[in-house]
């Protein structure tokens, strides 16, 4: 009996042998099914009786997955994988402008442990100024606040992005981190292994930091099992699946420049030049009692903007962790899977309407903030009118109480004036005397009953009844008429 080939077209490991049409490639999970040779069949009287694997070769059984989005309601991509495995996944939208949705999705093989996942990306920005520059290493390397849903991190390689940032969010700590044991300190910037040769004081320093983020970690544990089940931590809890939080033990790492350009070979001409800047880590860790192994692949793509000039010289740096690939498999059996998980990488292909849909969430985000922007303005410009109109209302308001007590003011001068020369008026009744005005100024007093007084302005005086007679005529000097007074 010739038999064509007992080999897995994908890994090339050997295939066991078996008399039915389908089996599963014990190396690297393809599904592979018996397909006919072309070649005349032989002219062997017991040819007919032969089993079928003498005239067959095996070939790798794929089937197209979808992956669905229940908002815009058409699929965001399409793919290959192992006709026996199962697919599942789903997109996060969210309120930013740079990246509103996320996606995840996984293929794995429901009779084993093998696994390909597409893992969501991770947006960031950051700025470099003179103070950044100033602080350097001793400066924080990233912030809390997320700016259009961009978290503010310092720009990193894709390896540093791999075990600083993919691996512990999507995976899990190494046990030294677990254990407090980890680089970078409370500050991000102190490595207890550096700063261990300056001083009994930094060390003791790097103890008391480690003892207190094992208190914190502790904690937070306690915190996640008393919420664990609970309806407000279902309510929280991402929608799909979830990562695992493993103990992971980085195995091996190497950097891959062409895997951006290897991922789009088949889209050469799509989007802007694939980056250079990506990276492979292995990871081993135990999964259901089994020693699995994964490799997570990475590629870091950047855009800088530059304004201002010299001292006010500001870099804008947006850079995103992509290509977010993980394939797992088994300790020893992930090496032959690798061709068959990068060729059904390969296959995806994402859909141009869903991608015009995520084109058209961006730009109504965008207008909602211009909106909200104007409509802020104006209420703005009216809250400035609203106070100009109440200081001009305050300003006649007090100008309306500065005359009114003006007028009551004059009122009671008036009055006082009044009383005052009521109380003249009784005053000189009671004494029999009238008031009149002097010559060269002030006042005098002189015998009251007559209509009308004369002076010479030498202390001499004429009092009379007759408005006809006049002093000049009779008597000599320069007499004049005095004014009654108040």
């Amino acid at each position: 009996m010739t038999v064509r080939t007992e080999s897995c077209p994908q890994c090339g490991g050997r295939v066991p042998l078996t008399y039915g049409d389908r089996v599963a490639c014990p190396y690297c999970a393809s599904s592979l099914v018996r397909i006919a040779s072309s070649d005349p069949a032989s002219p062997d009287a017991g040819a007919a009786t032969a089993p079928p694997e003498a005239s067959s070769v095996w070939g790798v059984r794929m089937k197209r997955s979808q992956l669905p989005d229940a908002r815009s309601g058409v699929p965001v991509l399409a793919w290959m994988i192992p006709a026996d495995w199962e697919f599942e996944g789903g997109v996060t939208w969210r309120d930013s402008v740079a990246m509103p949705a996320l996606i995840r999705f996984r293929a794995w093989n429901p009779a084993g442990h093998e696994q390909i996942e597409c893992l969501p990306q991770i947006p960031n920005t950051w700025t470099r100024n003179i103070v950044t520059k100033a602080l350097g290493k001793f400066g924080p390397k990233r912030h809390l606040i997320r700016f259009d849903g961009l978290e503010q991190r310092e720009p990193l390689s894709s390896r540093e992005a791999l075990r600083e940032l993919v691996v512990p969010r999507y995976r899990g700590l190494t046990a030294d981190q677990r254990s407090g044991k980890i680089r970078g300190g409370l500050l991000g910037f102190l490595d207890p292994e550096q700063v261990q040769h300056h001083g009994p004081g930094v060390q003791q320093y790097m103890q008391g930091v480690q003892q207190r983020m094992q208190v914190l970690q502790q904690g937070l544990q306690q915190v996640q099992n008393l919420v664990k089940g609970l309806d407000v931590a279902r309510r929280f809890k991402p929608q799909g699946y979830a990562s695992p939080d493993l103990v992971v033990q980085y195995v091996e790492d190497e950097a891959l420049p062409h895997l951006a350009a290897t991922m789009r070979q088949e889209n050469p001409d799509m989007g802007p030049p694939p980056s250079t800047d990506g990276a492979r880590v292995r990871l081993r860790y135990t999964l259901d009692g089994r020693e699995m192994e994964e490799d997570i692949f990475c590629v870091v793509s950047s855009v800088t903007t530059q304004t201002g000039s010299g001292l006010l010289a500001e870099e804008q740096v947006h850079w995103v962790a992509e290509s977010l690939f993980a394939f797992r498999a088994e300790r020893g059996h992930l090496d032959a899977m690798a061709r068959a998980c990068m060729a059904s990488v390969k296959s995806i292909r994402m859909n141009p309407q869903w991608f015009m849909a995520y084109q058209a969430e961006s730009r109504r985000i965008l207008q909602e903030r211009i909106a909200m922007q104007q409509a802020l303005q104006q209420m703005a410009a009216a809250q400035r009118a609203s106070f100009q109109r109440s200081m001009h209302r305050l300003s006649d308001v007090s100008r309306t109480i500065s005359e009114t007590g003006d007028m009551v003011m004059s009122g009671y001068e008036s009055r006082s004036a009044s009383y005052d020369r009521m109380s003249d008026n009784w005053s000189e009744a009671m004494r029999g005397v009238d008031s009149y005005a002097a010559p060269g100024g002030g006042s005098v007093e002189l015998p009251g009953g007559y209509e009308h007084a004369w002076t010479n302005g030498l202390g001499e005086y004429v009092m009379t009844d007759s408005g006809f007679l006049n002093p000049n005529d009779f008597a000599s000097g320069n007499w004049e008429r005095m004014q009654r007074g108040r």
